[in-house]
């Protein structure tokens, strides 16, 4: 040993140095520790040449004992991690190095330990773990197919969600190295998405139909971008697939939805517009009805004053004849304020659903006979015609005839007012089936084809009312069909082929004895 080498204090060295070191007999006496051991393990420098039962407790002085025992018979190098537990830092982690000491003839005289504290590096290895753990927790319970690809499209990872999402049975294993673009089903789905891609660097919810293994097809959103190293570099792609085949049919039913929605709200914006309309129509048809029963009212009443002050006053001078046409005026006029009150009367009951059917069995000619001689007075101040219908074998009805007899005068009396001096009314019967059908037509002005439907309605009149001195209240028709129906028959208008007058058409069952 050179001079300069015997300057070196080797004990000192080891003392200050930063290793921990301890050296101890077999029989656990420590022979040497250096500070930086000594205050690893809580223990003074003075602690050379006591064992370790005095210092640790029985548990750690046990442990010690055996693996110095262990090391000297192996006679080789071994490494012990131990978590332990400081009250002033709390738990760390030991790495001790226990190693032979030799003497000159190799006999083993002790244990030299070298202990480091790895805490530090366990805390990550076990935080590497725990993350790795929480990567295959999501891996094994996400829905999705993660996937990753080099840049040809070669399939290097899969997620497990992969056999469930595909119905795929085999091993995961076997579909690497396989194109991802085989889940593709249209071609141009591939070309479009490789676009996206390259353009963009990556392709978001992009929509693709798909087929599983077992044949199922689903609509899928495919989500990918390039993935790079730490350099920067590009070195493949990877990205997830979602099943989103309920979604869009989910999306579908609602705009299913919203189209008929949107087809109902039109319709009832056009109900409600007709039914304004109507309602518009029966105020105006109201208002018209009043002025004209008013007007209605009027006349006869007028005529049966005027006549009766006339005939009421100095008198002695007026001739018997004048005398006797001012009683018929008043008479007439009378009877007319009587008949509109009466038509009032049976326009009331019929509409308010309370009225009274005495059904009995009569021949349907007689009923309409009888309205016809109803009407002589009428029919000679206007010269109208009657056309009377021949007679039927068998013409029986079961009805009320004071209602039914209603009808017919109300029809003679729309028929003989609207028709011209010395014109026809033609009224016809004829045997359908199972039921009668009563025609009256006349020569008068008519209805306007497309008001033809409408002349039932309550209130309505003709709209070419106002060219003739005759009109109406606008209610004979509408109750006259309101009876028709209670009776299960049916009452239509049409105009003629000639474009002359109207027919008012009647059907009435049949009524067969039993």
């Amino acid at each position: 040993m050179d001079e300069n080498t015997k300057k070196f204090d080797f004990e000192k060295i080891v003392m200050n140095s930063g290793v921990r070191v301890a050296i101890f007999s077999l029989d656990g006496d420590i022979a040497f520790i250096n500070k930086q051991a000594a205050q690893l393990f809580r223990i003074g420098t003075n602690a050379v040449g006591k064992n370790v039962s005095d210092i640790f407790d029985d548990y750690q002085a046990e442990r010690f004992k055996q693996r110095f025992a262990h090391v000297a018979k192996e006679n080789q190098v071994k490494q012990y991690i131990d978590m332990v537990d400081y009250p002033e830092i709390g738990s760390r982690w030991l790495l001790s190095i226990m190693k032979p000491v030799l003497c000159e003839n190799d006999d083993i005289i002790g244990i030299i330990v070298n202990t480091q504290d790895i805490t530090e590096q366990k805390q990550n290895e076990i935080k590497a773990i725990e993350n790795e753990e929480k990567i295959k927790s999501i891996f094994n319970n996400m829905q999705d197919c993660f996937f990753r690809a080099d840049l040809e499209g070669k399939v290097l990872f899969l997620s497990p969600s992969i056999k469930n999402f595909f119905k795929f049975d085999g091993s995961i294993e076997d579909l690497y190295g396989r194109s991802i673009l085989e889940v593709f089903d249209n071609p141009e789905d591939r070309e479009q998405a490789a676009k996206l891609r390259e353009t963009f660097g990556k392709i978001t919810d992009y929509e693709i139909n798909m087929t599983r293994y077992d044949g199922s097809s689903l609509v899928a959103s495919v989500n990918s971008a390039y993935c790079y190293d730490d350099k920067g570099a590009v070195i493949g792609i990877e990205g997830t697939i979602r099943d989103i085949t309920l979604r869009k049919k989910a999306e579908e039913e609602l705009r299913e939805l919203k189209d008929n929605l949107e087809l109902k709200v039109k319709e009832q914006t056009i109900h409600l517009i007709k039914a304004k309309e109507m309602a518009e129509a029966a105020n105006k048809a109201k208002s018209d009805f009043l002025t004209n029963i008013t007007h209605e009212l009027m006349t006869p009443l007028h005529g049966i004053l005027s006549f009766a002050e006339l005939g009421g006053g100095n008198n002695e001078d007026l001739p018997p004849e004048k005398v006797q046409k001012y009683f018929e005026v008043i008479g007439d006029s009378g009877n007319k304020l009587l008949s509109l009150l009466k038509n009032l009367l049976d326009f009331s009951r019929t509409n308010s659903g309370n009225t009274q059917y005495k059904l009995v069995t009569v021949n349907l000619l007689h009923l309409i006979k009888a309205a016809i001689d109803s009407m002589n007075g009428s029919l000679s101040k206007r010269k109208v015609e009657l056309l009377i219908p021949p007679s039927l074998k068998s013409c029986n009805v079961f009805v009320d005839m004071e209602k039914i007899n209603l009808v017919f005068r109300n029809l003679l009396d729309n028929a003989v007012k609207f028709s011209p001096v010395g014109s026809l009314v033609d009224i016809s019967v004829r045997k359908n089936d199972d039921y009668f059908e009563v025609r009256i037509q006349d020569e008068g002005i008519g209805v306007p084809v497309e008001e033809v439907a409408d002349i039932f309605e309550q209130f309505s009149q003709r709209s070419n009312c106002k060219k003739m001195v005759a009109s109406g209240a606008g209610f004979g028709l509408a109750t006259s069909k309101e009876i028709i129906e209670a009776h299960n028959g049916t009452m239509s208008a049409v105009v003629p082929t000639n474009g002359i007058g109207l027919c008012l058409i009647v059907k009435i069952p049949e009524h067969i004895e039993s």
